[in-house]
């Protein structure tokens, strides 16, 4: 996978050049060690090790809500039955060689389950994991392999429902035609193909899609889209760069259709909010930052996160990419808590797809048994659309989660 595609990611996080360590540096946290987030009954059985593999240096925030969430399992809920979070952590980088390092010194260090927070080469080591029976988990599967696994479960929204989720709230708000602009590659036209034109077609939206690559000039691209007058551009899957150059084109173009950025966020700062207000944007989990807009029990998982936030030091980091992965460490806590008796990877694999019709923490209604995305380790498909308002600050749009398939 290419570097550029890494610094893609990293944008898409905001969390670039946050980790002042070493990012090759592996180690054994057990969540709680520095500092409890309150005052429960703390968990005092025999740690169940966790590997936690990330891109760290790219994408500090998906190891950092994790931590925090095991933090407050292990001190305010007592733990998965008892049993303390220990991460043995280890660091990846963008060539699939570390990813595969990384495999085998999970596997070598006896830990029963692997979560992932963000590494794009997950598919050079699913095969070290599944050969040494240890499952996978975390929020979203970013690779093909991973997503089709069935030695691993994702809490979070299958990316097929994601492309075409923004089609829903559009064609509600009377939205005839879109165009999305989709970077050039043969998983992009499947996704299309597969998921997008099927669901367009059944909302009897006028549907097109314009294809670019790194070097497409982006002026071109948004004058190409905007060729038909479309009542919507943009794009449900771009990387917070593209977002940007699209976003601001389609602006400096004079374009006053609406714009969809995805689960971009960083091109509100970068543009302004003049330029950023009305932008759509999609999440499959409740933001914090507009906690009012979720139902009551939401906006107490949301106070929750919010809290150990604050606990932890990390206010800084409540509204960023932390709260997908505090969420789905939440959910995997208590999908474990299904484990009867030993705790090994088969037993915890069939205590997480055991989890049918659960309500996830900060999210929908979720379940890893299958029945919702076929074929895919993935849990949902339900995303909520929000909207950049004249403040620069998200504003839900949904009521509800919809179903994206």
């Amino acid at each position: 996978m290419r570097v550029v595609l890494i610094a893609s990611l990293c944008a898409a996080m905001a969390a670039c050049g946050d980790d002042d360590g070493d990012p090759e540096a592996e180690s054994t946290t057990t969540a709680g060690e520095a500092g409890s987030t309150g005052d429960g009954e703390g968990a005092s059985g025999d740690p169940l090790r966790i590997g936690h593999l990330n891109l760290q240096e790219f994408v500090p925030e998906a190891r950092l809500g994790a931590e925090v969430a095991a933090d407050y399992v292990n001190t305010e809920l007592g733990g998965v039955n008892g049993r303390p979070i220990e991460y043995e952590t280890c660091d990846s980088d963008p060539s699939p060689e570390k990813t595969i390092d990384c495999a085998n010194q999970l596997v070598e260090s006896g830990v029963e389950l692997v979560q992932v927070g963000i590494d794009v080469n997950l598919d050079a080591a699913m095969p070290i994991f599944e050969s040494a029976g240890i499952p996978v988990t975390g929020h979203v599967a970013l690779t093909p392999q991973a997503r089709t696994s069935d030695d691993a479960v994702f809490f979070g929204a299958s990316f097929v429902s994601g492309a075409a989720a923004p089609l829903y709230h559009l064609a509600d708000e009377g939205i005839e035609s879109v165009t999305y602009l989709m970077g050039e590659s043969p998983a992009s036209h499947e996704l299309v193909e597969s998921g997008v034109e099927p669901v367009a077609e059944s909302l009897d939206l006028d549907y097109d899609t314009v294809y670019f690559d790194a070097s497409t000039d982006f002026a071109v691209l948004v004058a190409t889209a905007m060729a038909d007058d479309p009542d919507a551009i943009g794009s449900p899957v771009a990387t917070e760069p593209e977002c940007l150059g699209f976003i601001g084109a389609l602006r400096s173009a004079g374009y006053d259709g609406t714009i969809i950025a995805g689960q971009c966020t960083s091109f509100i700062e970068e543009l302004g909010p003049d330029a950023a207000a009305g932008v759509l944007t999609i999440s499959d989990r409740w933001r914090p930052d507009d906690p009012d807009a979720a139902p009551e029990a939401k906006q107490e998982d949301i106070q929750t996160y919010v809290d150990a936030m604050t606990a932890a030091g990390e206010e800084d980091a409540i509204n960023g990419f932390a709260f997908f992965y505090f969420a789905t460490t939440i959910d995997m806590a208590r999908a474990l808590e299904g484990v009867t008796g030993e705790y090994d990877g088969a037993s915890m694999l069939e205590a997480m797809k055991a989890v049918k019709d659960v309500d996830s923490f900060m999210g929908p209604t979720i379940s890893c048994d299958g029945s919702l995305v076929e074929d895919e380790s993935m849990c949902s498909t339900g995303w909520l659309t929000y909207e950049v308002t004249d403040e620069g600050s998200m504003r839900a749009l949904s009521s509800d989660f919809v179903d994206g398939s």
